[in-house]
C-alpha cells in the first residue's frame, strides 16, 4: 500500500469517528418561573410584596459532542421565555406630573403584575449517560435579553383627601410594560383612555394606560438587565432512542434587575423623591421539555 493511500485511510477514519462522535437536536416546552430578593413591605395589616410562578416556553437547537460513550459537552442555542408574577398589596403613593405642577397623593395601593422577559438563551452542558434510557446533566446558561415586558394593574386609593370627603382619590390604571422602550412620564402606546380626579377642587386628568416609567421624573436605566446568568442542572429520559423527555433547573446568579430603576413602591423619600432599591434580584426556574436527538 502507498503512503498515500495510507494517509487517505487514516483521514477517513478519523473523519468517521468525528461523525459518529457528535450529534444533533432539538428540545421545546414550558417553563415555570420567578423572581428570588428582598421584599418590600407594605405597612401594618397589609400583605406586602411577593414573587409567584410565570408562565413561559422555550425551544432551541443543540450540538453535542460525544468525548466518551457515557460523557458529552452540550451547546445549545434558542429562545426563551422567564418572568414572575410580582404582587404587592400595602401602602404606596401616586405622582400626577402636571406641566405646571406635580402632586404627590399618598395612599394604599394593589399591584398586580405579570412579567415575561424574552432572551436568547445559550447554554453549556456536560451530559452524563447513566444507562440506556437515562441521562443527567449540569452545566451554565448565558441569557441575552430581547423582549422584556410586563402587563397588570395598579389599584390605587388616596389617604390624604385635600377636602375630606370630596377629593378623595380612588382609580384602577391598567400596566402596559415595555421595560426597554418606555420613556420617563410616557403612557402606554395603547393608551386610548384617561382617568379624571378632583384635586383641590380641579379636574385633573392622566392616562388610564400607562408605560413601565411613567411616575419617574426621568429615566436612568431599564429595570431589567440585559443579561442573565446561571447555573443549571437536570435530567433527560428517552422513551427510544432519539425522542426524550426533560427537566431543567435554573438558577440566576446574577441579579436581573437594575438599581438605577428598581423604586420603592411603599413610599417617597422626605423630598417626595423616588427611593431607588439597589438589591439582589436573581432568576429561578424550571423547564419542562421534549426533544429529539439525531
Amino acid at each position: 500500500m502507498s503512503f498515500s493511500k495510507y494517509i487517505t485511510i487514516v483521514i477517513l477514519c478519523f473523519i468517521s469517528f468525528g461523525i459518529q462522535a457528535q450529534s444533533f437536536g432539538v428540545r421545546a416546552g414550558l417553563n415555570y418561573s420567578t423572581f428570588l430578593g428582598p421584599k418590600e413591605a407594605g405597612g401594618a395589616d397589609f400583605a406586602g410584596e411577593s414573587f409567584g410562578l410565570s408562565g413561559g416556553f422555550h425551544f432551541g437547537v443543540n450540538y453535542s459532542y460525544h468525548v466518551t460513550d457515557l460523557f458529552s459537552v452540550v451547546a445549545e442555542i434558542g429562545y426563551t421565555q422567564n418572568g414572575s408574577k410580582r404582587t404587592y398589596e400595602g401602602n404606596s403613593y401616586f405622582i400626577i406630573r402636571e406641566e405646571n405642577r406635580t402632586t404627590y397623593e399618598p395612599g394604599k395601593a394593589i399591584l398586580d403584575l405579570d412579567i415575561s422577559n424574552g432572551y436568547i438563551m445559550l447554554p453549556i452542558l456536560a451530559n452524563f449517560k447513566l444507562t440506556d434510557k437515562f441521562e443527567v446533566f449540569t452545566g451554565a446558561y448565558f441569557n441575552l435579553l430581547v423582549s422584556p415586558t410586563a402587563g397588570g394593574t395598579f389599584d390605587f386609593t388616596s389617604t390624604n383627601p385635600q377636602v375630606p370627603g370630596e377629593d378623595e382619590i380612588f382609580f384602577l390604571q391598567q400596566l402596559d410594560y415595555n421595560y426597554r422602550g418606555d420613556e420617563a412620564r410616557a403612557a402606554s402606546i395603547n393608551n386610548r383612555d384617561v382617568i379624571g380626579v378632583y384635586i383641590g377642587g380641579e379636574d385633573v386628568r392622566f392616562a388610564k394606560t400607562v408605560g413601565a416609567y411613567y411616575q419617574y421624573a426621568e429615566k436612568k436605566a431599564n429595570y431589567i438587565n440585559g443579561v442573565d446568568v446561571g447555573l443549571i442542572g437536570g435530567f433527560n429520559y428517552f422513551l427510544n432512542k432519539g425522542f426524550y423527555a426533560g427537566l431543567r433547573l435554573e438558577y440566576g446568579i446574577t441579579d436581573i434587575t437594575d438599581g438605577d430603576a428598581d423604586i420603592s413602591i411603599n413610599s417617597l423619600d422626605s423630598e417626595n423623591q423616588l427611593i431607588f432599591r439597589n438589591d439582589n434580584d436573581t432568576h429561578i426556574g424550571v423547564n419542562i421539555s421534549i426533544g429529539f436527538r439525531f
